[in-house]
């Protein structure tokens, strides 16, 4: 059986290995709330469900802050406005605070402006490398006629 220190050992990639922490955690919850039912303890099976609650909000969370950083890391890299971080612990239109590990994550409102400022960038990039593209055109264009013409010009010598 595998176990949360076995799996983390593993070489898989980093989303296999959380997948797989994650079932392990539902499968051991699953397997004390059962117990805690059959024993009649209801105590124990609302203080399960509430740490299976924290735990899968901080979960998401965590997946939400890798998100985060990723978006953030491609923003920076074409220079786009992130939205501005609120300053104190108090969450804004834009960033959410983790209640588990104090880093500051986007919200959907954060996230899509966000992703329209990238959008956006890229989108003026692409149109700029098609100014290019069309200029290539018509050099290539340029150089196969002159190419056939010379092809004809060249015949026409040969054959008197």
């Amino acid at each position: 059986m595998l176990t949360p220190q076995s799996i983390r050992w593993l070489p898989i990639f980093p989303r296999a290995k959380a997948k797989l922490l994650a079932a392990h955690q539902d499968a051991q919850y699953r397997r004390a709330v059962s117990q805690a039912r059959e024993a009649k303890d209801w105590d124990r099976v609302q203080q399960l469900e509430q740490e299976r609650r924290w735990e899968q909000q901080d979960e998401f969370e965590w997946t939400e802050i890798q998100f985060t950083r990723r978006l953030v890391a491609r923003g920076r890299k074409l220079r786009v406005p992130i939205p501005a971080r609120p300053h104190g612990d108090e969450d804004s239109e834009h960033w959410s605070l983790s209640r588990s590990n104090g880093e500051w994550y986007l919200t959907t409102a954060g996230v899509t402006v966000l992703r329209d400022g990238i959008r956006t960038e890229e989108k003026w990039r692409r149109e700029q490398r098609a100014h290019y593209l069309s200029w290539i055109t018509a050099l290539t264009g340029l150089v196969g006629t002159i190419t056939g013409l010379l092809a004809v010009i060249w015949k026409l010598r040969s054959g008197q």
